[in-house]
């Protein structure tokens, strides 16, 4: 990153900003009980933005490239391992024009508001991809596909009285289905089901209104948000028919479904003395999808997979400023809104009990604490979709931990 400022009355400042990334993961059966199954994936990612302030505008550009690989081994008969290219040596490519403006509308009123110009052309290597299995589930062996598309947003903040500003805003974005989700590719055995992608996958494009509220003093403050969203051509997974040649096989891909969002969450900050304080928080989401029943989409569950459930936190802070100690309690109800074509289950409520205690001195920071201090056992809400290593076995949270953290600053 490199930023330059006050070049002139107009150019307020210019910020510079380059990135790489590499990542390269083997992942393997070997601890497990069945048949061996090895995917090595490889993934590569550089871009850049320029960004120029002109006060109460902003305008930017960004561009960047990822390449993304893996070859996945699996067992046929043992030794004979099969080789496939899962992903096909995948480039996303991207480039996007964008825009901000601020401005103070009134002593109380404020405006901020954006938009924004993308193009992404995906693209897998023909040589490598399984355009077999793609016309086998999808009709098509399209191995490319260009998306442009707008975005932007509408926010208003009006001080309703000292301390309390109100909010609303509207904005709309595009999402551009990955590597995996548009050109993955893996011949399993049939009991099993392949795996593969959906070349024609459109972009999903979400439009959300939210609206908030924020109160604060010297001893409070609260915030509160709720938004409703509507995500046209979400993506969604799903169990896809074998369309063309026999015999009979299913897939897990992935298919466009319009889904719906809403929900909200509460934060609350209170200072009962001058060093004692209680935090809370609240969060709640309900999701809806489209349905696409029977042969060959079999999308049969109006849920939405992976959505949280209410959960809340309230936690209790002795600060004196040189040390502190801090008790907390995370609530989470019972997850009963699944996925059931995925093979998601219900996911028992919780309730957990954290403490720790910390201190500054020069320079030193150190912090203790016990997690899970009632040792409960307990798990996350889960998802079984992310074939081909689950075991459709759910795993629990840890149990009572012990931690200390020392840093020092200078």
């Amino acid at each position: 990153n490199y930023q330059i400022d006050g070049i002139s009355d107009m150019l307020k400042s210019l910020k510079f900003q380059f990135y790489y990334t590499r990542v390269d993961h083997l992942m393997n059966t070997r601890y497990r009980i069945g048949p061996f199954m090895q995917t090595d994936a490889e993934s590569k990612t550089y871009g850049g933005r320029l960004e120029a302030n002109l006060g109460d505008l902003t305008l930017g550009f960004e561009a960047y490239r990822r390449n993304w690989d893996a070859v996945t081994f699996l067992q046929v008969m043992p030794p004979h391992l099969r080789t496939q290219s899962s992903i096909p040596d995948v480039d996303t490519e991207s480039f996007g024009l964008y825009g901000e403006y601020k401005r103070n509308l009134s002593d109380r009123l404020r405006l901020v508001a954006g938009l924004r110009l993308d193009t992404t052309k995906t693209k897998a290597d023909r040589s490598k991809a399984n355009t077999n299995l793609y016309y086998d589930y999808k009709g098509t062996r399209s191995t490319s596909k260009t998306d442009t598309y707008p975005s932007g947003n509408v926010q208003l903040f009006y001080e309703l009285q000292k301390g309390t500003e109100l909010f609303v805003g509207l904005g709309h974005s595009v999402r551009v289905p990955d590597a995996q989700e548009r050109y993955f590719a893996l011949i399993r055995p049939p009991a099993v089901g392949d795996w593969v992608g959906n070349p024609e996958l459109k972009p999903s494009k979400n439009t959300e209104l939210d609206l908030g509220m924020k109160y604060s003093t010297d001893k409070a403050l609260i915030k509160a948000t709720a938004f409703y969203s509507f995500v046209q051509d979400y993506i969604t997974v799903h169990e896809q028919d074998r369309v063309n040649g026999s015999p009979p096989r299913k897939a897990r891909s992935y298919e466009n479904v319009d889904a719906q969002f809403f929900g909200g969450e509460v934060d609350l900050r209170l200072s009962l003395t001058q060093k004692l304080f209680l935090f809370g928080g609240m969060s709640y989401v309900q999701a809806r999808k489209e349905t696409k029943p029977g042969f060959p989409k079999n999308i049969d569950s109006s849920r939405v997979a992976e959505i949280p459930p209410l959960k809340t936190r309230l936690a209790l802070r002795y600060d004196k400023g040189m040390y502190f100690g801090e008790v907390e309690t995370i609530l989470s109800a019972t997850q009963n809104r699944v996925d059931r074509d995925l093979q998601e289950e219900k996911t028992s409520g919780y309730g957990v009990v954290n403490v720790k205690v910390g201190g500054n001195f020069r320079g030193f920071t150190l912090t203790a604490g016990i997690d899970n201090v009632l040792d409960k056992k307990y798990f996350e809400h889960l998802s079984y979709q992310r074939d081909p290593f689950r075991i459709g076995v759910k795993v629990p949270e840890p149990g009572r931990t012990f931690y200390v953290n020392v840093s020092y600053t200078f």
